[in-house]
């Protein structure tokens, strides 16, 4: 009988117990999407985009005025969703690892035929999981209205559907590291979680500035972590076309020099999220439980 790396009994007891909060997040991420949604039909085919005032083009050119908005949309509730990914993982941390190892609880399991290592990975994966389970309405939402509302360009879908993939991956290993940071700070009380909330304002100060060009020095990109998820939704107004000829009309164009490095981003955000699993396995296996 082949031996499973996981125990099916423990992630489900985890589903049960955390049920609300996770219909909770869901529910709230799913309604930031919708919002977006919204908005960008109110605006579709009006003067509401902050480059893009051509009242000719936004009048034939509908569809591309909606393929702007979107795009733009999505990535600005990027921070947003960055904090509501992070503050529901963290809560789920704190309950299934910290206070476990903490109260003792860790123990009962441990006393079970399950070892160390199926235990931390059975944990692991239902971190994971439900944050598949909230992305995974809103993405799927997502992609619809896309293919429905953007029939007419399929390569920005395919841009689109890079940047949720980048997104959630970046989102699992910035879990691994909260795992991580908690952890091998247990035996202090809330270090852990005071460390995880810095990296969080950290990860969204370095955004800011990348992507607001607050300052102009390019080195900012290299320290943040956000770069791990590239924007190529964002369009650039710098590239208008501010001199368009007879019959031409301007208009943006997406950045698409990093798309390259998004596609590549999916996978070294795997390849680090895998890196961070074994070490908190192998930090688990050999830590000393009786706290």
């Amino acid at each position: 009988m082949k031996k499973a790396f996981i125990n099916h009994k423990i992630i489900k007891n985890y589903i049960i117990q955390n049920l609300w909060l996770i219909i909770f997040f869901t529910i709230i991420f799913l309604i930031m999407n919708i919002v977006v949604i919204f908005i960008n039909t109110l605006n579709k085919g009006k003067q509401g985009l902050s480059f893009f005032n051509n009242q000719e083009y936004q009048k034939n050119n509908l569809q591309w005025t909606s393929v702007l908005g979107y795009g733009n949309y999505l990535s600005e509730i990027f921070s947003a969703s960055v904090i509501l990914f992070s503050i529901f993982n963290l809560i789920l941390i704190n309950k299934i690892i910290v206070k476990e190892i903490v109260k003792g609880h860790i123990l009962l399991l441990i006393a079970t035929s399950n070892s160390r290592i199926k235990i931390i990975l059975s944990k692991i994966v239902f971190l994971i999981f439900t944050s598949l389970i909230m992305f995974s309405p809103s993405f799927a939402m997502t992609i619809i209205y896309s293919i429905i509302d953007l029939s007419d360009n399929k390569l920005y879908i395919g841009r689109l559907i890079t940047y949720q993939l980048s997104f959630i991956t970046f989102m699992i290993f910035l879990i691994l590291i909260f795992t991580f940071i908690c952890q091998i700070l247990i035996e202090v009380n809330y270090l852990g979680l005071i460390l995880n909330i810095l990296l969080l304002a950290y990860i969204l100060t370095m955004d800011y500035i990348v992507d607001e060009k607050v300052f102009q020095a390019s080195f900012f990109k290299y320290i943040s972590p956000t770069s791990l998820c590239p924007k190529v939704l964002k369009f650039n107004d710098v590239t208008l076309n501010l001199k368009p000829k007879k019959g031409e009309i301007s208009f943006g164009t997406l950045i698409i020099d990093n798309l390259g490095f998004s596609i590549a981003s999916i996978f070294i955000n795997l390849f680090l999220s895998i890196l961070f699993m074994w070490q908190i396995i192998y930090n688990f296996s050999k830590k000393d439980l009786n706290i």
